[in-house]
């Protein structure tokens, strides 16, 4: 299933909440932030995720620290079954 972003839009101020389905358990998951020109701003990873329905806080800021500018963006998320992706907008 698609990965659910909340609240979206975002402000940018704090994390969003994430939330996916894992199929299969103790898995690593990966989740990517891509821009509108897919150019990766960020990326964050989580293991020993239980299977079911999780959630996640997704930070909002790039490799450098700095909080991602407004504008649209892509979540990929990747585990063991595959990947889905959903669309966030920061609006500040």
């Amino acid at each position: 299933s698609n990965p659910i972003l909340f609240p979206n839009p975002s402000d940018g101020t704090r994390p969003v909440q994430l939330a996916f389905h894992l199929a299969d358990p103790g898995g690593l998951v990966r989740v990517q932030i891509f821009t509108t020109a897919f150019r990766k701003v960020a990326e964050q990873d989580w293991t020993n995720v239980p299977a079911g329905t999780d959630q996640v806080a997704l930070d909002l800021k790039d490799w450098k620290g700095t909080v991602l500018a407004n504008g649209l963006y892509y979540v990929e998320v990747t585990d063991g079954a595959g990947r889905s992706a959903a669309k966030l907008m920061i609006l500040k």
